[in-house]
This record gives C-alpha cells, sequence and structure tokens, in this order.
C-alpha cells in the first residue's frame, strides 16, 4: 500500500502548479547565473580555449559563486511541488479513508516518500533542463590543466588548478567533469528531498497548509542563522547546499553525510509516530 500512496503524491503532484511553478524556478534560477556566469567572461577579457565552459557554469549556478541562488531558494523549491499533500488531507478528512485502506505505516511512509521523491524529481529536472542549457551557452569542455601551483587562475597556455577548480574533491573535476556536476546536483536533490520530507513530518502535528510550508522553509533559515550565531558558518545548510564547492573545509563524505544524518532522523520520527497510530489531536495546532 505504500507504494500507492507513493503513486498517488506523484498524481496529486504532476496535476498541480506547485511541481510546475518550482520547475520553471530552478530553470529561471540557473539561466541566471549563466548570465552573470556569461558577464565574467566578458569583464575577464581575452581567456584559453573552453576556460568558461558548460561544467563551470553549472558548478557557479549550484553555490561556486558569491552570486548564486539556488542554494539559497531550494526551501521553498522543495516544498512547493507536494509538501502539503498530508497536511490537505487532515484538513480536508480524507486522511481517514486513506488510513482505511492503507494503515497508518502504509499511509504514512507513502505520504512521506512520495513528497520528498516528488520534490526531488522536480529538482533533478530542472537541473538537467539547465545543463542542457549551459552546454547551449558554453563549451563542453575544460581548458588544458597546468597543476595546481600558482597564484593567478589561468594563463593563456592553460590553466591553474588552484583558483579555478572546485576546493572539494578536485582531481574528480579534472578526470570525470560530467560525474562532478552529476554528484554537486546529487547534494540538492537530497537536500530537496530532506527539506520536503520536514514538511511532511509537520503536518503529524499541523493540518494548515501555509503553516506546514513555513515549518519546513524556517527549519532551513533557522539553521543558517543559529550555526552562524554559534560561530560555524561552514556547516550552515545554504553553505552544505552548494557554498560548499568553494569551502576547503569539506569532504566528500562529510557533505553526504550532513543530509543523510537528518534524512535518518526524519525517518525515525516518523516511525515513531506510526507506532503510536493516532493524530496528536490534544497538542495539534489548528
Amino acid at each position: 500500500m505504500t507504494g500507492r500512496m507513493v503513486g498517488l503524491d506523484w498524481r496529486r503532484a504532476l496535476h498541480g502548479m506547485g511541481v510546475w511553478v518550482s520547475l520553471a524556478l530552478v530553470v529561471a534560477i540557473m539561466a541566471l547565473s549563466f548570465a552573470q556566469y556569461g558577464a565574467e567572461k566578458v569583464l575577464m577579457g581575452p581567456h584559453p580555449a573552453a576556460y568558461f565552459n558548460a561544467y563551470q557554469a553549472m558548478l557557479s549556478g549550484l553555490g561556486a559563486s558569491p552570486n548564486a541562488l539556488l542554494y539559497l531558494m531550494v526551501p521553498v523549491l522543495a516544498v512547493l511541488p507536494n509538501g502539503d499533500s498530508l497536511a490537505v488531507d487532515r484538513a480536508t478528512g480524507a486522511d481517514a479513508h486513506f488510513l482505511v485502506r492503507a494503515g497508518w505505516p502504509g499511509y504514512l511512509w507513502g505520504r512521506l516518500v512520495g513528497n520528498s521523491t516528488a520534490a526531488a524529481a522536480t529538482m533533478f529536472t530542472g537541473l538537467i533542463l539547465s545543463s542542457v542549457l549551459g552546454a547551449a551557452l558554453y563549451p563542453v569542455a575544460l581548458p588544458p590543466y597546468l597543476g595546481s601551483q600558482g597564484p593567478v587562475a589561468y594563463t593563456h597556455q592553460g590553466v591553474y588548478g588552484r583558483e579555478y577548480q572546485p576546493f572539494v574533491w578536485p582531481s574528480l573535476f579534472w578526470h570525470a567533469p560530467v560525474l562532478y556536476v552529476l554528484l554537486a546536483m546529487g547534494v540538492v536533490v537530497l537536500a530537496t528531498a530532506v527539506i520536503a520530507g520536514i514538511a511532511t513530518l509537520a503536518a503529524v502535528w499541523v493540518r494548515r497548509r501555509l503553516v506546514v510550508l513555513v515549518i519546513a522553509i524556517a527549519v532551513f533559515l533557522a539553521g543558517d542563522v543559529i550555526l552562524q550565531l554559534v560561530g560555524w558558518p561552514a556547516w550552515i545548510p545554504s553553505e552544505m547546499v552548494g557554498g560548499y564547492l568553494v569551502n576547503y573545509t569539506h569532504l566528500p563524505v562529510t557533505i553526504a553525510v550532513y543530509w543523510i544524518v537528518p534524512a535518518g532522523a526524519l525517518i525515525a520520527v516518523m516511525w515513531w509516530r506510526i507506532r503510536i497510530r493516532d493524530w496528536p489531536y490534544r497538542r495539534e495546532w489548528h
């Protein structure tokens, strides 16, 4: 029954406006980043062949550029596709029908997985479309690599790696740039799934659709503010969505674990609520 509930969430998302608005916003935000990347190209003047390329354009939009917007917009893009699905069911009374048919485990797991995967798929599709646009605007090739020594970003004979390459796992960037960009996209998709899951979990206690969406966004923003205040700016959620590309602090496994841990926490709390088999009516925010 969990699979049927996931399918229902997907159908609901595809028939709604949220998924299409989110998809359009992803492409529009990345297109804006490409335009800014192109403006930088003009300002820098002559450059080696393929110095400005589709791979760097994508990474710039994902967070390698200080002008990137996507990693700041991820919480909004995560909840738009179907973040309020459980809240809608509870507000309209449809939850009783689904609970009879699917049971507590099938219903709640289906809503959690369905919402998270719908949001993640929307983000991934938007990023794939954006990469096609980037490939149409810039060369799908890297400039010659001359090593990591040297204080300058490039010369007319080639590129120095230290200031040109991403700070995380630079060797993979040079040897398999397509895989590197896909992994960077995967981090954004994973973060999107986690934030969407927060909205579903919040709906266990809250029936108001707008409040549920705001809670998921607020958790992300609160993480940014709190970790900044305690002196851990390198570990704020927005940094770990894409800003890590220009931060030597993080290892690839660190970035993955950063999002896998809250995903596990969401699963654990949902499992606990499923065992109770009842809505928390007395403490619920109507």
